[in-house]
């Protein structure tokens, strides 16, 4: 049983991660298409534009197969799935928060 709510933790834990990656890259995407006749997305070449848009559709997808993965009983394997693109991310926040803390916001 403890085994279970540990796994069941590591899930949502791992799945607020991917949320928050996801909406960061949406807030991305939302706002070159907002800003679109300033020119916002004129760096961009035309692999950076569908990369843009294929990150967030690629997370969404993911995840829904973890939650897939999760009813069908396979735990470790939707884990492991939501766990690769949460590891960098985590990191990413904790040093920029650490960092924010160490240099007094």
């Amino acid at each position: 049983m403890r085994q279970i709510m540990r796994s069941n933790a590591i899930f949502y834990f791992t799945l607020l991660i991917n949320a928050i990656t996801l909406l960061v890259s949406l807030s991305g995407v939302s706002a070159m298409s907002a800003t679109h006749d300033a020119g916002a997305c004129d760096g961009l070449t035309d692999a950076g534009r569908t990369a843009s848009w294929a990150i967030p559709v690629m997370l969404m997808a993911l995840m829904a197969l973890a939650f897939w993965l999760r009813t069908r009983g396979k735990m470790l394997a939707a884990n492991l799935l939501l766990l690769v693109p949460a590891l960098p991310m985590l990191v990413g926040l904790v040093l920029w928060g650490g960092l924010a803390v160490l240099f007094g916001i």
